[in-house]
């Protein structure tokens, strides 16, 4: 079995209660289970080896799939965040679709739990903080993407978080720093009649065109009230930033 003969850990609260037990074996029974779960998840239903690299990409969609399902399942709204989220970790065309099949086996693979999954990516891929960090963002996500977190999603990212020892509220934090961010940026786009798959070439086209529509010569030749007038000026002036923000964004 090499590295999962050696995934002997389970999760703090597991192990207190476990220990706890009357019977002496239950403990090691446990480990002994853990490990026969890992082993099957990999050489039964072949998730890792068939679909996609089990790099830390795959583990954290291992992870995002088993925390979706213990969320009640893959919504449409969760599956367009997933989207974003494979995408942000460059899996694009082919990999893109591999992503999606190892979520799919993933999530309707009985024999992990999402604890588990975590300790998975934790073991196997002895992920720095930065690989962590991602995965507790994309979680965040995942929980808020429908409205307000609910109580059983932050309990499980405050375990995730303990887990892989990463701070729930300056993560959580920097989440909705994020996002306020991306609707920064999705507002920008949505401003010059845009999305964000357009190249650069259609942004600065649709920009032209907008600029020249409102441009204070356009309006000023036209007799307008003062009060559009007025409104004129105010978009002129935020296609303008819209558009410097969106080119800024790309050079970075």
């Amino acid at each position: 079995m090499g590295t999962f003969t050696n995934f002997a850990i389970w999760t703090e609260r597991q192990i207190h209660a476990l220990k706890q037990a009357s019977k002496p074996k239950t403990f090691k029974q446990a480990l002994k289970e853990n490990r026969k779960k890992m082993a099957q998840m990999v050489d039964e239903v072949k998730i890792y080896k068939d679909t996609a690299q089990l790099d830390w990409r795959g583990m954290i969609l291992v992870a995002l799939a088993k925390f979706i399902k213990a969320e009640g399942g893959a919504t449409p709204s969760r599956l367009g965040e997933l989207d974003k989220d494979i995408q942000s970790m460059d899996w694009i065309g082919a990999q893109r679709d591999q992503g999606f099949k190892l979520f799919y086996l993933a999530i309707d693979y009985e024999g992990l739990t999402f604890p588990e999954s975590l300790l998975a990516f934790k073991e196997f891929w002895t992920p720095d903080n930065k690989t962590s960090l991602i995965l507790i963002l994309f979680l965040f996500g995942m929980a808020q993407v429908d409205g307000n977190m609910s109580p059983i999603a932050q309990a499980a990212i405050e375990d995730a978080c303990r887990i892989l020892n990463i701070p729930f509220e300056e993560t959580h934090k920097l989440h909705l720093d994020c996002q306020a961010g991306s609707e920064r940026k999705q507002a920008a786009y949505t401003l010059l009649k845009s999305v964000q798959s357009d190249s650069t070439e259609v942004i600065k086209e649709r920009y032209r065109e907008l600029v020249k529509e409102f441009h204070p010569d356009t309006i000023a030749s036209k007799n307008l009230s003062a009060e559009f007038v007025a409104f004129a000026e105010d978009k002129f002036k935020r296609i303008q930033a819209a558009y410097e923000a969106i080119i800024r964004d790309r050079a970075t």
